[in-house]
């Protein structure tokens, strides 16, 4: 099985790491020697952009799947509206949204973990037999078009019918 990662979508860099850089140095109103140093001295631009701009307390509670939808906008936009887009998000978010943000739209947000091991996180936190959930996983799904409750909790027609699985 070997170690997948996950999210597998969208795991590409949507924006580059010099406008972004610019971007956050506007934002937080500070000089980019200073946010220069700042990312030097923190070591992760994510976490530098997360820490820099302006910090709210209450933040827009929007849905993974939106935040996703987002993200597959900027592919197709030109770099006004790729700023437009992430710089309004990163102040609509608290840090801690907006460091997961910054990972998905520079490509980072990488998660190294055994399949096996994500089939029986979701087995514990669903009760539905771990290999049933091996099953449910295999195939061509989307993350932004398949929920929670289609690919996890609803058995699917063809289930009964391919037993057993998975073959270890």
């Amino acid at each position: 099985m070997g170690t997948r990662y996950y999210p597998t979508a969208h795991s590409k860099r949507t924006v580059t790491t010099a406008p972004s850089r610019q971007w956050a140095a506007e934002l937080s109103g500070i000089p980019d020697w200073l946010f220069e140093e700042s990312y030097h001295t923190v070591g992760d631009l994510a976490e530098t952009i997360a820490l820099l701009v302006d910090q709210k307390t209450e933040s827009e509670n929007r849905p993974l799947f939106e935040w996703m939808e987002v993200l597959a906008s900027l592919k197709s936009s030109d770099e006004e509206k790729k700023r437009d887009i992430i710089t309004s998000a990163w102040l609509d978010m608290n840090s801690e949204q907006r460091f997961v943000f910054n990972k998905l739209i520079t490509g980072g947000f990488r998660v190294g973990v055994s399949q096996k091991t994500v089939e029986k996180a979701i087995s514990q936190i669903s009760g539905i037999e771990a290999a049933q959930i091996a099953h449910r996983l295999m195939g061509n799904w989307e993350p932004n078009s398949t929920t929670w409750k289609k690919l996890i909790l609803e058995p699917g027609i063809s289930e009964d019918l391919s037993k057993p699985y998975p073959f270890a």
